[in-house]
């Protein structure tokens, strides 16, 4: 039996499958397929779906410059429900669809969402007598792919809605939806619609940073850390920058900011940006970082980028001005170390010169200097992080080097907050003619006099700005957390238990355990007038730090948090990966120990072991802040 002849493309000669064929018709397909094929194409000749997508491709490209040559409608919405009055239509499913003219049944109604336009105002905003933009056919399907409404052809918006021909996120969603209505739509058009989607969908890479429909303000904050309009600023400074067959201006910078952000591998960011491999990733990498270092740090970072004048009128506290200076010509400026964290690398000297002994880590450590508002004023180094690269050597490094002309910026009698790790440092600043304010030393004390506790709060309050935050507020949650005990009237709720005074009722207080020692207790009092518009008259806590006047150690703060936020309630943690639920989830051997006082005596040797090595580490390099401040060795504890 004779086989039946296949049928071929039209234009490209291949052979197709009679159910994917795609009509000419009579309009641009036509057109395109005949210009293809250099011969003439009859209306009833069909094309392969390649074909297809060139030509979708095609009218992408050329954004509607060819729509007069096309025999399907493209006109208005006419309606005066909606006062528009530019053209009018045989049908009124013609305002949305555009048919071809030979559209045969079957046809199917559907009820879509719509929108009303016209050419005098603008679809988004509704912003009359002004220069308006035509929306391709593109913007409209991908309104209707986003929003699910349909927008008339010949549509118009604001020059402001749109970036490179293509409508914003926020554009998008403000367009509003003012009625639905039942549209009919021949079987053809929906093939076409669904290969325009497809179409558009294929195109779309994960997050796209060159699409200004993409992603919003939030997006770009999770991806790069920046709002919208700080990454807009940062293409338009890094003029060095050149566009690539790989990938836009936009996207390398996004790639380099997402790669300090999150650090993802470059394999994972080659994933998300749909780049060929790492090594792609790599070089954008280096190229952004080489155009910042050109373009972006010499005008953001160091001494030469900013007046004294400037720090003195912008960036200086008052409480700086008022607790540290004497004139109102001395800059105050807070140094600190701080830390990057590295891999380990298979170098075996770098593996050593980057381990901290005080981290235990591997890092390279950046010396900051900012202003006491947290204004970087200038950032040195990497310096690698061994014993021999303790923040004392560091900065004596940078004095007697003076990088930048650093000791031509600062002048004689300029306040420079540092901790105790500077401590070996101190002569050399102070020969320099600096004012140095440091913390002090417990010195075998178990406690501060009042004196040297607000002494040492005066540089604390600072210097917090290099430190990230308020310490005392980040930790009353933890420390509330961590002396919840079953109620003696329910057992299966929880309560934070507030000591109050027998005979003298303005007290309370709560026992509080060292969050790094069991065998270590401490005791929180405060004294309250409910009465007055100040209701705390005073407080004390029996930790090194708990004495002082001006602010308070982690432990009241954590009272005062309790009793005054929370208004006493005890938040129940119901997230799956609490803490809480985590160490329900962990073994622990204690119950095969086979003495509790051998094992006590076990814990107070480990203790004592790990003093004598915080002690040890101590000398070499001491990173804290404030006394209740210790996060990694010293502590509230000591």
């Amino acid at each position: 039996m004779p086989r039946d002849e296949r049928l071929k493309c039209v234009a490209c000669d291949k052979n197709m499958v009679s159910n994917r064929k795609q009509v000419a018709g009579s309009g641009l397909w036509k057109l395109f397929l005949s210009a293809r094929s250099l011969k003439r194409v009859e209306k009833d000749a069909a094309g392969c779906v390649d074909c297809r997508m060139k030509y979708l491709n095609w009218l992408k490209k050329v954004n509607g410059d060819f729509d007069q040559f096309d025999t399907r409608s493209e006109a208005c919405f006419s309606n005066e429900s909606s006062n528009v009055t530019d053209n009018s239509y045989e049908n009124e499913d013609d305002m949305f669809f555009d048919r071809p003219a030979d559209c045969i049944n079957p046809t199917i109604k559907i009820s879509v969402e719509y929108s009303h336009a016209s050419h005098k105002y603008c679809v988004v905003c509704g912003l009359r007598e002004i220069p308006l933009k035509v929306l391709s056919k593109d913007n409209r399907s991908l309104v209707f792919l986003k929003r699910g409404i349909l927008i008339p052809n010949g549509a118009r918006c604001c020059s402001d809605h749109l970036d490179n021909k293509q409508l914003i996120f926020d554009a998008i969603e403000k367009i509003p939806a003012n009625g639905v209505r039942e549209l009919e739509c021949d079987a053809n058009y929906i093939v076409e619609l669904l290969n325009d989607f497809r179409l558009l969908i294929n195109n779309k890479k994960t997050f796209d940073f060159d699409d200004m429909s993409s992603l919003n303000d939030q997006d770009y904050y999770n991806i790069t850390g920046l709002r919208k309009d700080q990454f807009d600023n940062i293409v338009a400074t890094l003029k060095s920058l050149r566009q690539s067959e790989n990938r836009s201006v936009r996207v390398a910078i996004a790639i380099f900011c997402a790669k300090m952000r999150l650090g993802l591998a470059n394999s994972v960011l080659a994933t998300l940006f749909r780049m060929q491999d790492k090594r792609v990733i790599t070089r954008i990498i280096h190229q952004v970082t080489r155009a910042f270092l050109s373009d972006f740090v010499p005008n953001h970072l160091g001494f030469g980028h900013i007046s004294r004048q400037c720090v003195l009128k912008y960036h200086q506290t008052v409480m700086a001005d008022v607790l540290l200076t004497d004139s109102n010509r001395q800059i105050v400026v807070v140094i600190d170390g701080t830390y990057l964290y590295v891999q380990k690398s298979m170098n075996n000297e770098l593996q050593r010169r980057t381990y901290s002994l005080h981290k235990h880590r591997h890092l390279v450590k950046p010396m900051v200097i900012t202003t006491t508002d947290g204004y970087i004023l200038s950032v040195f180094g990497p310096y690698f992080s061994d014993h021999y690269n303790n923040d004392a050597n560091i900065i004596e490094h940078c004095f007697r080097n003076n990088p930048q002309d650093m000791l031509d910026w600062l002048k004689e009698d300029d306040v420079v907050l540092v901790d105790r790790g500077f401590r070996n440092a101190i002569p050399t600043m102070e020969n320099l003619g600096f004012r140095v304010a440091m913390l002090g030393f417990l010195n075998g004390r178990k406690q501060f006099s009042t004196e040297e506790a607000n002494q040492s709060r005066l540089v604390t309050a600072n210097r917090w700005v290099i430190e990230s935050g308020a310490y005392q507020v980040r930790m009353a949650r933890s420390y509330v957390q961590d002396h919840l005990t079953p109620s003696v009237f329910n057992d299966e709720e929880l309560e934070f238990v507030v000591e109050m005074c027998s005979t003298i009722d303005d007290l309370v207080r709560v026992r509080f355990r060292s969050r790094h020692s069991n065998n270590k207790n401490y005791i929180a009092t405060i004294q309250f007038d409910s009465m007055n518009e100040e209701p705390i008259t005073g407080y004390y806590c029996t930790c090194i730090s708990g004495a002082r006047e001006i602010g308070c150690c982690a432990h009241v703060c954590a009272v005062l948090w309790h009793l005054g936020v929370q208004r006493g309630q005890v938040l129940s943690n119901t997230h799956p990966l609490s803490a809480i639920n985590l160490l329900n989830s962990i073994n622990d051997s204690i119950q095969y120990s086979e003495s509790d006082e051998d094992t006590d005596d076990d814990d107070e040797n480990e203790i004592d072991r790990e003093n004598t090595s915080i002690d040890s580490e101590t000398d070499l390099e001491y990173q804290t802040d404030d006394p209740d401040e210790c996060s990694d060795s010293n502590s509230d504890d000591q």
